[in-house]
């Protein structure tokens, strides 16, 4: 899913194929060194990956890195199904949830419909989000 959000994003640099391939490949493995000590959780379809959600975590929140949901699965709540899996587990150990969403990215109203809210002024980049923890009531 990496390959195929980059491919697109760089598609109008007009680089030749064994370029661009060379390029990305470079970003993956940059990727990979900086996600060390952070979970990765895969959305599969049989065998075929849907989803792609990056978590850390520190006491008391769980930071959520990255959440991608490849092209042919969005809209049938993959990214949804991924976050409510996420929310659940913070749930549960009574944590907050944070992430950090581009200007004009569309997945903010996923976000916003979980219970996630502004967390301090935006950003040159984007919009710092926060749902807090939930507290626990004995039933």
């Amino acid at each position: 899913m990496f390959f195929e959000r980059k491919r697109v994003e760089f598609a109008g640099a007009g680089w030749p194929e064994p370029v661009l391939t060379a390029f990305l490949e470079g970003q993956a493995a940059m990727r990979e060194r900086a996600q060390q000590g952070l979970e990765s959780w895969i959305a599969l379809e049989g065998a075929v990956p849907l989803g792609h959600l990056v978590v850390g975590s520190a006491p008391g929140v769980l930071e959520l890195v990255e959440l991608v949901v490849s092209a042919t699965a969005r809209g049938r709540g993959v990214g949804s199904a991924m976050l409510k899996t996420l929310l659940a587990r913070a749930d549960f150990e009574g944590c907050a949830v944070r992430l950090h969403v581009e200007h004009g990215n569309p997945v903010v109203r996923l976000y916003r419909r979980h219970g996630f809210v502004d967390d301090g002024p935006a950003e040159a980049l984007g919009q710092r989000l926060v749902r807090a923890a939930q507290v626990k009531t004995a039933s």
